[in-house]
């Protein structure tokens, strides 16, 4: 008996890795996606359409 509680305690070093490696994970996604979409939310305004070079980057922009 009390050896199954020693290799369950032993385990929890190895749970706890495995959290952390996937928060890490989690948090690379979800900063990608966030920059994604901030590229998504600009918005083409007069003033961009009506600049050629600002208007390429917006077009770039949403390629990606």
């Amino acid at each position: 008996m009390v050896n199954q509680y020693q290799r369950r305690a032993d385990l929890v070093p190895n749970l706890v890795n495995t959290v952390k490696g996937f928060a890490q994970q989690e948090r690379t996604c979800c900063s990608r996606d966030q920059r994604a979409f901030q590229v998504g939310s600009i918005q083409a305004t007069p003033e961009l359409v009506n600049d050629p070079a600002a208007f390429q980057k917006f077009v770039a922009a949403q390629a990606n």
